[in-house]
């Protein structure tokens, strides 16, 4: 509306002006030719003036106006621009909150998966240990068993023979009271076998445990004559060994 109000007034100027020229001109001709009279021009002819004249404006104007059209493009372009940049700079910020959260969701998930996996790593080495530590256990009481039947078994050999060696037929039918002879031949006897088994070791009492074994096994093989023998000298044999 302001611009067509100055285009407006700028067209009346210029008529105002063509109007006063005509009258100027108007006036100097009945001076020079009182005679002769000018009429002043029609509204037609004022329209067609007002249309050239219009039609004429400067190039000034002209300029004016495609310049002010360009500044107002390039301010629309910068408006524009400085849209699509905060959009693009808002969209870039929210995806990179969304990747950092996902990054952050796919890190706790494979946290959690590894400790998983640890435990159960943990638990299956627990359990192979302690079935490794039950069969270790088994193998070695196994072996300590057959060890001690094995000893056992020699000791009661060893000790049989002692007493057959040692003990000779005359004595078995005399006074079970007289017991001096038997007692030193089985002393001689242990005396000569413990020198010529092992010089250097020392001989350990037997235990609870293997003296009842051996008790039942010679006690089994043995007449009533024989193991009151036996008895006489086994006491003997366990204080010489203590």
């Amino acid at each position: 509306n302001a611009e067509k109000e100055v285009t407006i007034q700028r067209r009346s100027s210029v008529l105002q002006r063509v109007q006063a020229i005509e009258r100027e001109h108007f006036e100097q001709r009945q001076a020079d030719s009182p005679k002769k009279v000018v009429k002043p021009l029609s509204q037609v002819d004022q329209e067609f003036l007002k249309s050239k004249i219009v039609q004429g404006q400067t190039q000034a104007e002209l300029q004016k106006l495609k310049q002010a059209e360009r500044v107002r493009a390039e301010i629309a372009a910068k408006e524009e621009t400085e849209r699509q940049k905060e959009r693009a700079e808002i969209a870039a910020k929210e995806e990179a909150e969304r990747q950092k959260e996902r990054a952050e969701i796919a890190a706790n998930e494979e946290a959690e998966r590894q400790k998983e996996r640890a435990e159960i790593a943990a638990k299956e080495e627990a359990e192979r240990q302690k079935e490794r530590v039950e069969v270790a256990a088994k193998e070695e009481a196994k072996r300590q068993k057959e060890r001690a039947d094995v000893a056992a078994n020699e000791e009661a050999k060893r000790q049989q023979a002692q007493r057959e060696e040692g003990i000779k037929p005359e004595w078995r039918n005399n006074n079970e009271n007289t017991i001096e002879q038997p007692k030193m031949n089985a002393e001689k006897e242990v005396t000569v076998q413990t020198q010529a088994d092992s010089p250097k070791e020392v001989v350990k009492p037997l235990s609870q445990v293997d003296q009842e074994f051996l008790k039942s096994k010679i006690v089994q093989g043995q007449t009533q004559a024989e193991l009151q023998i036996q008895r006489r000298s086994s006491v003997l044999q366990r204080v010489q060994a203590i």
